[in-house]
């Protein structure tokens, strides 16, 4: 990249020469910068017919990522509080999507802004998986970071009437994404795919988000229909499921949402380095090694789970979010999708039917120790009769003798 942005005649910030965070390794810390214009003279060489003979093949374990933003950490709350973002990242590993797909969409969603493309390791002819590293004419925060880029992905998918489709995974503000890397297989290979490219009406023409920018525009509608969804989620679960809120709520204070995830072949995403939160989770049906599903904490009393991997959103998993990709979900949830095909009255007539069995147990066995609590008590009563009787004496022999001889009114036992 040579050219200057236009805010840099002054000697201020330039978007193609501003540091990101750079690290080695799928768990690996920070540990450099990058540049934009490094990125793409890295993306040329890869590129070049030539050049990537000799380039290193790197598997995720040592292999070079960027994190867009110039603080180094990889929390997301580190990067939402203190982050401060030079670019925007995109990545596209579903569907058939072609360079010029990716690019074509891309520059309908920024309005033209420059921009470098270039394909994952694991992409092949058949197969093509795409980063975009968008810099951004003045860095926004790490709070404005995720919405943002979902907003922009929003246009991606709207521009190419659903043919590329971005991981909305890749919005959170901690997520790295790995820098070019030659694939594994054969260079000479016909599925062999090693490919790079800068694209934009301007080679000086950075992304610059103002107020009336299409990208805002639609963040500012994202934004509101998430608020409008939060108040609206009781409300919505309640038409969902009709009549079994009492049964979905037992389930639901019976089930944790982990131990489900777990049940149903999620990965969980750990490092003993603490770098990655426990609550992040990989659904089954991702493709990417992206955790997209997270874990939130019960909040009065209601575990949530929220995916942002397009390929639940295929499936079908949860409830569809007003604002888009994501999908978000309780426990029952994911009992109905995944042992019931997302039947949902399937799901509560099962529910209902194994709660039904255990109240009869329950009932059987109630009954059973109420029998032996009065057969118990049936025969304290006795030993305490036995205890309490008195014995019959002489005198009470003869007392009663007396009063069965006739008596004085001539018969046995009437006084006359």
């Amino acid at each position: 990249m040579n050219g200057i942005a236009q805010n840099t005649s002054t000697g201020g910030y330039n978007p193609f020469t501003a540091s990101m965070v750079t690290g080695s390794g799928v768990h690996g810390g920070p540990n450099g910068s990058m540049s934009y214009e490094e990125l793409v003279s890295a993306a040329t060489r890869l590129a070049d017919d030539e050049s990537r003979f000799d380039w290193p093949c790197l598997p995720k374990t040592s292999a070079q990522w960027l994190l867009p933003s110039v603080y180094p950490s990889r929390k997301a709350a580190d990067q939402v509080n203190f982050g401060s973002f030079a670019a925007l990242m995109v990545d596209i590993d579903g569907g058939k999507a072609t360079f010029t797909d990716v690019a074509q969409a891309v520059l309908a969603a920024t309005g033209g802004a420059v921009a470098l493309v270039y394909s994952t390791k694991s992409a092949t002819f058949s197969n093509p998986r795409w980063r975009v590293v968008i810099p951004l004419e003045w860095p926004i925060s790490g709070a404005d970071y995720a919405d943002t880029a979902l907003a922009l992905y929003s246009l991606i998918r709207e521009a190419s009437a659903g043919r590329v489709q971005p991981d909305d995974a890749v919005a959170r503000p901690g997520q790295i994404s790995f820098i070019p890397n030659a694939p594994d297989g054969d260079p000479r290979g016909e599925d062999y795919l090693a490919f790079a490219g800068e694209i934009g009406d301007d080679p000086d023409f950075a992304l610059d988000l103002t107020d009336d920018h299409l990208i805002v525009r639609r963040r500012q509608i994202l934004c509101k229909q998430r608020h409008q969804e939060v108040e609206a989620a009781a409300t919505q679960a309640k038409q969902r499921r009709k009549g079994g809120a009492t049964l979905i709520d037992r389930f639901n204070a019976r089930h944790s949402i982990a131990d489900l995830l777990k049940a149903y072949r999620y990965d969980q995403g750990t490092d003993p380095s603490g770098r990655w939160p426990t609550m992040h989770w990989r659904s089954p049906y991702q493709t990417s090694g992206s955790y997209a599903t997270r874990l939130y904490p019960a909040e009065e009393a209601i575990e949530r789970w929220v995916s942002l991997s397009g390929s639940d959103a295929k499936r079908g998993l949860g409830a569809k979010a007003a604002s888009g990709g994501a999908r978000y979900g309780d426990a029952f949830d994911l009992y109905a999708h995944f042992s019931h095909d997302g039947d949902t009255g399937a799901a509560l007539d099962a529910w209902k039917a194994q709660c039904d069995d255990e109240r009869h147990v329950e009932v059987v066995q109630g009954l059973a120790r109420l029998r032996e609590m009065i057969a118990a008590q049936r025969d304290r009563l006795r030993a305490l009769g036995k205890a309490h009787t008195p014995a019959r004496n002489k005198d009470t022999n003869n007392i009663i003798n007396t009063l069965r001889r006739p008596g004085r009114r001539g018969k046995e036992g009437v006084r006359t």
